[in-house]
């Protein structure tokens, strides 16, 4: 399944599309959304409507997310940490290439400084340092508050069932 039949699947079923941040794909039969917290609970509405379960158990860090055989080789932490960097570098790259660079510095932002060091979603804080580099935000020194851009961070369906979804937060 492509980004654009995902999105024009969503639009069917009543997903606003300018509320889905980024699509990507974290493992096989798994569709992720990248969506403002504020849009979480519609958005679960409308794909219980569509007749899409939402994930809740989905770990985007998980080591079994990698299926590709060139990390059979690595031990268990290897591949643990293999997963966090693939999906760390996913969210990165999908905020470099938000037409928004604000939008981009309030979702890494969050995600690195925000949430709890436990949460699955967190990236390393030398992710914001990169995006700052590479993507000046001209609103970087404000004393605001962190937003909450990307408060449910992915929202994960599965593509394989038919139509079963998952949330990740």
């Amino acid at each position: 399944m492509q980004h654009s039949e995902v999105r024009c699947a969503l639009k069917i079923i009543g997903v606003e599309q300018g509320r889905i941040l980024d699509v990507f794909f974290p493992a096989k039969g798994v569709i992720g959304l990248l969506i403002h917290r504020s849009y979480q609970q519609a958005l679960e509405e409308k794909l219980s409507v569509g007749k899409i379960a939402v994930k809740t158990d989905f770990d985007p860090i998980a080591p079994a997310n990698l299926m590709d055989r060139k990390y059979e080789s690595l031990t268990l932490e290897e591949r643990a940490i293999e997963a966090r960097r693939i999906y760390q570098d996913r969210i990165f790259r999908a905020c470099l290439q938000m037409p928004r660079t604000h939008l981009g510095f309030a979702i890494m932002r969050y995600l690195s400084t925000d949430l709890d060091a436990t949460d699955h979603h967190r990236l390393d804080a030398s992710y914001l340092e990169q995006f700052q580099k590479e993507r000046p935000n001209p609103r970087s020194n404000s004393t605001s508050p962190p937003s909450q851009t990307s408060g449910a961070v992915a929202q994960l369906f599965s593509s394989q069932s038919g139509r079963s979804m998952d949330t990740a937060e």
